[in-house]
């Protein structure tokens, strides 16, 4: 698999990572926390039923991790991601 390959596949999950969140947005009452403690602190006392964060420089490490692919730096890997946190503490589990 070329990178340009990987790319591209980088890429179309990212677009549908974001059509996800756009429709999550729109959902549900956005609650706005300075602190990622006190908001993931927050979901496990179901205050929230989810937390959605992306670190401060998130759309510059994404930039990197899109141009880079496989050579960038751990630490931009990490600050590209979305990390997503849920209450699931209410869900029926059927086998």
């Amino acid at each position: 698999m070329s990178c340009n390959d990987v790319t591209e596949r980088m890429i179309v999950t990212i677009i549908k990572t974001l059509n996800v969140l756009k429709m999550f947005l729109l959902i549900f009452r956005l609650q706005y926390y300075d602190d990622f403690s006190e908001a993931k602190q927050a979901v496990q006392n179901a205050k929230l039923s989810g937390l959605i964060y992306f670190s401060h420089n998130f759309s510059k490490a994404l930039q990197i991790r899109m141009e880079k692919a496989a050579s960038a730096k751990d630490s931009d890997l990490l600050a590209s991601q979305i990390q997503i946190f849920l209450d699931m503490g209410g869900t029926l589990f059927i086998y």
